[in-house]
Formats: structure tokens, C-alpha cells, sequence
């Protein structure tokens, strides 16, 4: 039996593919130590893990590897990688596509794998799905508060343990080291910044958030439409998918630019709009768990 990788299946994504899909049974090799398990990607229906090698980034499935290149390698060129790899659009849209998509197929999913992707108990899913979908409630209905609260009552002490977390480390001479004065004093930057960013006014909180968004949605439109100018049809995953990309990346900057507290109520109420969906995936998730355990199916 030969010995077959992922990456021998990778070629193609050099010769304008846009995403290369590898049946599990025919990868013989376990993901080699080049691969590292990634925490934050653009959501994907049917994903159960993500991994990257450089610029491949592979979605895990039940039954498939699916691979796609980034144009960036995110350790290397983090910024780009956000605003031309993970448009903020894009990662809205597909958020809400992939938990619309589980809800939905939710009742056609076999009994082992229902077992399978449920780490925890069917009372606790329903419980966290209540919890999620009572926040997301509150945030459509006061997106203002939602803001006030996350930046006055969330982000500053985040900010101050992170900061005490880093001096610790400065400090620990555990392993025969010296203590380190410029993590020590990096720590204690944060820290007191936690502590600045407490007293800061709501305005200038919305203010910086929407400078944030404005500008990571303008580098989307500027790196998307000029990439679509230059490359026309040499676009792997779709001249029409980026062009639309990029024009909706661009109004959402006028738009932050000419209505800026609309746009602020518009982006809260649609984080809020995600936590509905999130909570009511989670109710639907420990409903048919629960279903599973009183009535299993018989094989």
C-alpha cells in the first residue's frame, strides 16, 4: 500500500484551483508536525477542525480534507491576511451561512455523529443555547448598552489580567533565568491601560471601534478591486465573488464614514443577530442529543 500526505494532493491550488477536496480514506499519513491547529477562521459549514501550513489552510469534515491557499500567511502578515483572506463581510456572512446551514440539518445527522460532536451533556447545550439566545435578545434590543458594557465592564479588566499575567511571566525565575524587565514593564503598560480605557467616554469608545472596522473593510476594498484591475481573470476563487466583496467592503466604509451611529446600531444588532443563531443552534443541538438518548435509532 503506497504511502500517500495531504500535501502530495496540493498541486493543483498552483494552477488555479481554488480549493482542492481529499477524501480521507485516500490520506494515509497522519497531518505532519508543519500543520498547527488554527482557533480562528472564517467559519465553514461542516467544519469540525481547521489547521495551517504556511499559506494552506485545510477545513477539516467527517469524511474530507478541503484546502484552500491563502494569498497570506497569517504569522508572517497578519494585517494583509485579515483584510484579504478574512473580509470582515465575508466572515459576517459566513457565520450566519454556517449556523443557518446546522439548524437546518440538524434532524439528518446520523446517531454516531451526533454523539460524536457532543462534548457536552444535552441539559448544559440547552442551557448555553438559552443563555446565548437571551444575550443575543438583549443585544438587538439595547445594541448601545451591549457596547457600554463590553468596553467598560469586559475589556478593561481583560486587559489588566492580561497585563498581570505578562509581569508574572517577567518575574518567574523558576528556570534559572533572569527576570525579564522588558516583559515585566509590558505587563505593567497593560495594566495600566486596562485601567485608562475604564474611564474612557462611549463616544470614544465607537468611535475607535468603527475606525478599526472602517479600516479594515477599506484595505479590503482596496486590496480586492485592485487585485481584480491587475489579475481579471486569474482569480481562483471567482471574479465575481471578490468584485462583490470588495464594492460591499467599500460602502460599508462610506457608510461608517456618513452614518456613523446607525452604522455602530447596525453592526451591534447583527453581532446581535449571530448570538440568536448561535443559541438556537446550541437548543437544537441538545434537543436532538436528548432525542438520541431517550428513542436511539436502531442501527
Amino acid at each position: 500500500m503506497s504511502v500517500t500526505k495531504l500535501d502530495d494532493f496540493l498541486n493543483p491550488l498552483y494552477h488555479g484551483v481554488w480549493e482542492v477536496v481529499v477524501e480521507k480514506s485516500s490520506v494515509t499519513e497522519p497531518l505532519d508536525a508543519g500543520w498547527m491547529k488554527s482557533t480562528l477562521n472564517v467559519p465553514s459549514p461542516g467544519t469540525i477542525a481547521s489547521f495551517r501550513k504556511g499559506q494552506y489552510h485545510v477545513h477539516e469534515t467527517r469524511t474530507e480534507w478541503r484546502v484552500h491557499l491563502d494569498r497570506h500567511d497569517p504569522k508572517k502578515h497578519p494585517l494583509l491576511h485579515l483584510a484579504d483572506d478574512a473580509p470582515l463581510l465575508l466572515m459576517i456572512g459566513e457565520t450566519c451561512s454556517t449556523l443557518i446551514t446546522h439548524i437546518r440539518h440538524a434532524s439528518g445527522t446520523d446517531t454516531q455523529q451526533v454523539m460524536d460532536e457532543q462534548r457536552l451533556s444535552w441539559q448544559r447545550q440547552i442551557l448555553l443555547g438559552i443563555s446565548v439566545l437571551f444575550a443575543g435578545i438583549l443585544i438587538v434590543a439595547n445594541p448601545i448598552g451591549f457596547i457600554d458594557g463590553v468596553t467598560h465592564l469586559v475589556i478593561p479588566p481583560l486587559l489588566m489580567g492580561f497585563g498581570i499575567l505578562i509581569a508574572w511571566k517577567g518575574f518567574d525565575t523558576r528556570s534559572g533565568g533572569k527576570i525579564d524587565w522588558e516583559g515585566v514593564l509590558q505587563g505593567v503598560a497593560i495594566f495600566c491601560t486596562g485601567i485608562i480605557t475604564r474611564y474612557f467616554p462611549l463616544l470614544v469608545w465607537s468611535l475607535a471601534i468603527l475606525a478599526v472596522l472602517a479600516v479594515w473593510a477599506l484595505a479590503t476594498a482596496v486590496i480586492l478591486l485592485f487585485q481584480i484591475v491587475r489579475q481579471r481573470t486569474a482569480i481562483p476563487e471567482g471574479l465575481w465573488n471578490r468584485l462583490i466583496t470588495g464594492i460591499l467592503s467599500l460602502l460599508l466604509v462610506i457608510a461608517i464614514i456618513s452614518i456613523p451611529r446607525a452604522s455602530v446600531m447596525i453592526i451591534v444588532a447583527v453581532l446581535g443577530v449571530i448570538a440568536i443563531l448561535g443559541g438556537i443552534m446550541f437548543i437544537v443541538n441538545g434537543m436532538r442529543l436528548r432525542q438520541w438518548m431517550v428513542a436511539p435509532v436502531a442501527a
